[in-house]
């Protein structure tokens, strides 16, 4: 009826065909009178149509909470339909409000009593309106746009899902309706949700996997503490390990990390008489745990089973593997299942420590005769490529690092017969056994390719078509039909390929040369490629950030350099002139992130560093309008950085925005404390940026909010963790802070930093301190104390007002 209301409004502005197959005006009334039976009128069609009619879902979030009255539940589901453009966090924190207030009510609290029994009731009453399967449909669009959007909010989702399994009735007897109890619709519920919340994002997936595991955690706590636990069901246990996989080890489980043996296969070495008495089970990783309760409930293994076994560490009497870190491996269904021993020879592969003990794996596979497939050789290039671990706290299988081969003990001969073959001689192999790179595995083999034109020949030997790739490498068409037949994380190598092979330096160019020209064509190429590739879909555009933030990376790299007749300088400026539209492009379609907060400081501090940005090279002329230009123009470098500056500040002030809710007040609400999740690299980068425009009092701002934060739950946690990389970031953003201050921030402001942080530590256990001399000194300079003494002669000359000055001194400090 809200369709036929809508189109009956267009047929009135512009009168069509279609007007016949909607009714005559009785027809229409009468359709009218029996909604008002239910208590729906024609008033209540047109708000409905109004609140579906705003231009994105943000805007239609904002209408369904505006407006007062009825709205029944297709117009949630319309507003979270997948292809809806919902960028900002706020508006999920609205729809989770929304959704607690009107079918999430505890137990106890009344629903809509001033209905009375009857028609009307069953139209109007939400509770009764909201069955299990309708929650299953609302959250399964819920769930799509939360980890697209703010991934740590998920947690929020599941104290909404625990909240609406309570609030159904626990009676036993089947209902005629459905057939199934309320303890079975409580389950119902229960294993949807755990099974829905190992869903991941398209960015930074390992790093959100801890959101899903305090996800899932909710709700087997909230089974825990009822009367009558609920059942869990074979797909929930597995979905529980495939989320737990991904996780970081707990000290338990680095503690047994340690211990294995460095030669093939890694048994646990027994140090002490402690772990003599240790039993088989007791090293086991949380996931190996978890499918051991699953066969212990009824549940058999299947391939998958044992595949996540694997990447966990141990399978039931065989010998074990390298406890790894990884997201879920692939999983073929249907007539293709019998692929799934593929899916288990990669993830044997995967689980080692080097590309020795891979290529063991890799050579001896599954019994009767299969040949690796392309999964498999994708984890092998993948163990061939990765860099060797130089940090003494990483452990094997906490990254994709690889560590030293434990050979004392092999002949020459026999070391030389194990080395693992070359990528080149790898590739080679995969082609006589008849397989071509696809997937992940042609992805990884352009991400690391050496030069266009050795990724041109994977792209050939591919099974993309010859139109596809012709439009993927010619650098100048303006037009490319074929684009979208390329795979995203294909296109996604690509363009970072392109962004690496972009110069850094000022080669020599010359007429006659082919290769440096081109070279310095591979950004404005890459730039082009995902104007025209994310554009097919807006949804993608949305979405699929990858291309732009490897983008953004090489256009904040130092000195890149697009034309090499320019300067230097020039070239700089074009890189900030570039980088700001494709920023406001962004910003625009998908709401801003923290990564390109974090790569515009990068460019912006590039710019900064020329001592008269009025007069740059090139000013004045007009910018072209396509971000995608080969060439650009800007007309006064000052006020980009100007505009730069604004949107820095107004990017941090978004960025590190509390949410406010009306269930945030509740103690078990499990709502995230902000919106975006800002980390000391962030604040590192952002405060060398302020330093150099000499902002102190944003650079005021930023410490006052980083000393709150400590207290504030979801702030900054990594940093809060001394073994954390980000504690020694923070390290560095008091340093930078201290060595600024001395000359440009008033003593009383400093005294008060430190005061607060050092009250901090004595209250609160804070694990942040203020710097010291040497600290400084060694931040500035190294080991030397050169650093130092040329930073406090050159700002000594700066003063609050800023200039050329200043761009000297934190030139040579911050750059």
């Amino acid at each position: 009826m809200t369709l036929q209301q809508a189109m009956r409004r267009d047929e009135a502005e512009v009168q069509t065909s279609l007007s016949e197959c909607l009714g005559d005006s009785g027809q229409w009334r009468a359709r009218l009178n029996s909604l008002a039976f239910k208590g729906i009128s024609e008033a209540d069609l047109d708000r409905w149509y109004w609140i579906l009619s705003a231009e994105d879902g943000d805007a239609k979030i904002e209408r369904l909470v505006s407006t007062p009255g009825h709205k029944p539940i297709f117009v949630l589901y319309q507003i979270l339909n997948r292809d809806e453009s919902i960028v900002k966090g706020r508006s999920l924190m609205t729809v989770f409000d929304y959704i607690a207030q009107q079918y999430c009510q505890r137990k106890g609290k009344k629903h809509d009593q001033h209905l009375s029994w009857g028609a009307t009731r069953r139209s109007l009453d939400n509770s009764l309106n909201m069955t299990p399967e309708h929650f299953c449909v609302l959250l399964r669009r819920l769930v799509h746009h939360v980890m697209r959007t703010w991934p740590s909010s998920i947690v929020t989702v599941a104290r909404l899902v625990s909240t609406y399994i309570e609030s159904i009735s626990n009676d036993t007897l089947p209902k005629k309706t459905t057939g199934r109890s309320g303890y079975a619709a409580r389950c119902f519920v229960f294993n949807y949700a755990l099974q829905l919340f190992h869903q991941r994002p398209l960015t930074n997936a390992l790093a959100q996997r801890q959101f899903n595991w305090k996800a899932q955690k909710t709700l087997l706590a909230l089974s825990t503490r009822l009367k009558r636990p609920l059942v869990i069901d074979g797909q929930s246990f597995r979905a529980i390990r495939r989320v737990m996989i991904g996780l970081t080890k707990s000290d338990a489980e680095r503690k047994v990390a340690g211990r294995l043996a460095k030669t093939w296969p890694p048994y646990r070495e027994e140090w002490d008489g402690v772990d003599e008495r240790r039993k088989l089970e007791d090293d086991w990783s949380m996931s190996v745990k978890a499918g051991n309760l699953r066969r212990e409930a009824g549940y058999g293994d299947a391939s998958v089973d044992h595949t996540l076994g694997v990447l966990g560490g141990a399978i039931t009497d065989e010998a074990p593997s390298i406890q790894t870190r990884s997201l879920p491996p692939r999983t073929w269904q249907g007539r293709h299942a019998i692929l799934n021993v593929f899916s288990d020879w990669a993830a044997r592969v995967q689980a080692t420590r080097n590309a020795h003990e891979a290529w063991h794996l890799f050579s001896n596979g599954p019994k009767g005769g299969f040949k690796p497939n392309f999964q498999v050789y994708a984890e092998m290039f993948e163990k061939i490529f990765a860099e060797e671990a130089r940090s003494p706290n990483v452990l094997p299988g906490d990254n994709k690092l690889v560590f030293p081969v434990h050979d004392v003990n092999l002949s020459d001969f026999e070391k030389a017969r194990l080395r693992p073959p070359s990528v080149d001689e790898l590739y080679s192999r995969m082609l006589r056994d008849g397989n071509r790179p696809v997937g992940k595995c042609l992805a990884l083999l352009i991400y690391h390719a050496p030069s266009l034109e050795t990724a041109l020949q994977y792209l050939q030997d591919s099974p993309l078509s010859r139109k596809a790739i012709a439009d993927l490498t010619a650098p100048n068409r303006t037009e490319s039909t074929y684009l979208k037949e390329i795979p995203l994380p294909v296109f996604s190598a690509y363009v970072s390929l392109l962004c690496r092979l972009q110069p850094a330096t000022r080669l020599r160019f010359t007429l006659e040369g082919e290769t440096s020209p081109r070279l310095y064509n591979c950004l404005s190429h890459a730039m082009r490629l995902a104007e025209l590739r994310l554009s097919y879909n807006p949804h993608e555009t949305r979405q699929f950030k990858a291309p732009w933030h490897n983008i953004m990376k090489a256009l904040a790299k130092k000195n890149t350099v697009f034309n090499p007749i320019l300067s230097q300088q020039e070239n700089d400026a074009e890189a900030l002139a570039i980088f700001l539209k494709i920023f406001a492009k962004m910003k625009k379609s998908s709401g801003l992130d923290a990564i390109s907060f974090y790569y515009l400081n990068g460019v912006l501090r590039k710019a900064l560093k020329w001592d008269d940005m009025s007069d740059t090279p090139g000013s004045g002329r007009a910018a072209e309008d396509s971000i995608a230009g080969v060439r650009y123009r800007h007309p006064n470098i000052s006020q980009l950085v100007q505009h730069a500056h604004h949107e820095l500040k107004e990017g941090f002030r978004e960025l590190t925005s509390p949410v406010e809710s009306e269930i945030v007040s509740e103690e078990d609400a499990e709502v995230p404390t902000f919106y975006h999740d800002v980390g000391a690299v962030h604040l590192h980068s952002y405060t060398r940026t302020l330093g150099m425009l000499g902002d102190v009092d944003e650079m005021i701002r930023v410490m006052e909010w980083m000393l709150n934060a400590w207290d504030q739950d979801g702030a900054l946690e990594d940093a809060k963790d001394p073994s954390h990389k980000e504690s020694e970031q923070m390290s560095h953003v008091f340093a930078f802070f201290r060595a600024f201050s001395e000359d440009q921030v008033p003593a009383e402001v400093v005294q008060r930093v430190k005061s607060k942080l050092e009250q901090l530590g004595e209250e609160k256990g804070c694990t942040w301190r203020w710097p010291d001399t040497k600290d400084v000194e060694l931040y500035l300079g190294g080991d030397s104390q050169q650093g130092a003494q040329r930073f406090r002669a050159s700002s000594s000359r700066l003063s609050l007002e800023g200039g050329k000055q200043r761009k000297d001194a934190w030139e040579r400090c911050v750059l």
